[in-house]
């Protein structure tokens, strides 16, 4: 074996394993079990946006706690019927605090429109479920096969506004269908790739409005 050779193999054998093959951490997970803090839209309460780290409980924002890691108020695997508890918390405000993360009902991004503690209208009006996911060849209308899921269409449509961005905001406020090419899978959305969050307010038949946010997830899987 040459010197050369003899070197660099000593100097592999002393490395520490970690530099070898660096930890892959999982995308999106950066945040999991960590306070945030979300903006509210002003008139609807829906959520806008969230950072890392607890709020002051100013005007317009709320707090959670990051159970899955995503970023966002809600929590996949954290929803009220999951098997999983949430964070235990006691202390004077427990009684006030129906999912115990620690956060009061008061100040909980959970009770926003749309988010895990949203009853999401249960008093027989429309309703929107937390995302929908169009195929890639399919022709869809968003906004109106997401209401098609939970059950129930709105008497009328109010209002449909992006979160940010302008992807196919004319279809989605006319309801007129479209093809999902690859062009809206690769697209850079106001959430992420291929993926847009719109605001919509709507009417029932009772006369009653409602607004809540819907992502719009092109060709996930």
């Amino acid at each position: 074996m040459t010197h050369s050779k003899y070197l660099h193999v000593l100097l592999v054998s002393l490395l520490p394993l970690g530099v070898l093959a660096p930890a892959c951490t999982s995308e999106g997970l950066s945040s999991k079990g960590q306070t945030i803090t979300c903006q509210t839209d002003p008139g609807t309460g829906v959520i806008l946006s969230c950072v890392p780290g607890g709020g002051s409980g100013g005007d317009n924002t709320c707090t959670d706690v990051d159970e899955d890691g995503d970023g966002e108020p809600h929590d996949e695997a954290e929803d009220p019927n999951d098997d999983s508890p949430h964070t235990s918390f006691s202390g004077d405000d427990a009684d006030d605090d129906d999912d115990d993360d620690g956060v009061s009902d008061d100040n909980d991004c959970d009770h926003h429109p749309g988010e895990d503690g949203d009853d999401h209208g249960g008093g027989g009006g429309a309703d929107l479920p937390y995302d929908v996911v169009p195929a890639l060849g399919a022709t869809v209308r968003p906004i109106f096969d997401a209401f098609a899921e939970e059950g129930t269409q709105p008497a009328s449509i109010v209002s449909v506004t992006l979160d940010g961005g302008s992807w196919r905001a004319a279809e989605l406020s006319a309801g007129t269908p479209f093809v999902v090419t690859s062009a809206d899978c690769d697209h850079a959305g106001n959430r992420d790739t291929g993926r847009d969050r719109v605001v919509v307010t709507w009417t029932n038949a009772d006369g009653s409005t409602a607004s809540d946010h819907l992502d719009i997830r092109y060709c996930s899987k």
